[in-house]
C-alpha cells in the first residue's frame, strides 16, 4: 500500500516539485556567480563576489539537493495520507519564509512586479514559489480531493 496524492497534486508536488529542487541545486554548482547575481534583479552586479556569497549559494543549492531527495523519499515510501498532508503543510511554511527572504533582498516594489523579474531564478523565487503556496493551501482546503491509500503490487503468500 502506499499513499497517493490526487492526479494534479501528484504531479506538482511528487514529480515536478523534487525535479525543480534538483535544478535549484544545479544552477549554483554549474555557475555559481550567476546565481548569485541573478538572485537580486534590477541590482547591478558587483565587481567581485564576497566568498560568503559563494559558500551561501552552495550551501543554497546543498539544501535544494537535500529536499528534492526528502521529497522523494517522503513521497514515495509513506502509507500515511496524514503524512502527505503535514508534509505540505511545512513546505507551506517553507514557501512563506523563502518569500520573506526574497522580499527583504528585492524590496516590495520588485517582489510583486512581475515585469521586475528580469530572470528564472527570480520568477522561481518568487512566481513558482506563489504558485506551489497556492496549489499547497487550495490542496490542504480539499479542491482537489484527498490524499488516499492505494494498493499497489504485493507479493502473494
Amino acid at each position: 500500500m502506499g499513499a497517493r496524492f490526487p492526479p494534479w497534486a501528484h504531479f506538482l508536488f511528487a514529480v515536478f516539485e523534487p525535479l525543480s529542487c534538483f535544478g535549484g541545486y544545479i544552477f549554483p554548482l554549474l555557475d555559481i556567480h550567476k546565481f548569485i547575481v541573478n538572485s537580486t534583479p534590477n541590482v547591478a552586479p558587483p565587481e567581485t563576489i564576497h566568498p560568503s556569497s559563494i559558500v551561501l549559494a552552495g550551501q543554497l543549492g546543498n539544501i535544494y539537493a537535500l529536499l528534492g531527495f526528502l521529497s522523494f523519499l517522503v513521497l514515495y515510501s509513506t502509507n500515511d495520507p496524514n503524512v502527505l498532508r503535514k508534509y505540505i503543510l511545512v513546505y507551506c511554511f517553507s514557501d512563506i519564509n523563502h518569500l520573506y527572504a526574497t522580499y527583504r533582498g528585492l524590496g516590495w516594489d520588485t517582489l510583486v512586479n512581475p515585469w521586475a523579474w528580469q530572470n528564472v531564478l527570480t520568477w522561481g523565487n518568487v512566481g513558482m514559489t506563489v504558485f506551489m503556496f497556492v496549489n499547497r493551501v487550495l490542496f490542504l482546503l480539499g479542491v482537489f480531493g484527498d490524499a488516499t491509500v492505494h494498493e499497489t503490487h504485493r507479493k502473494r503468500s
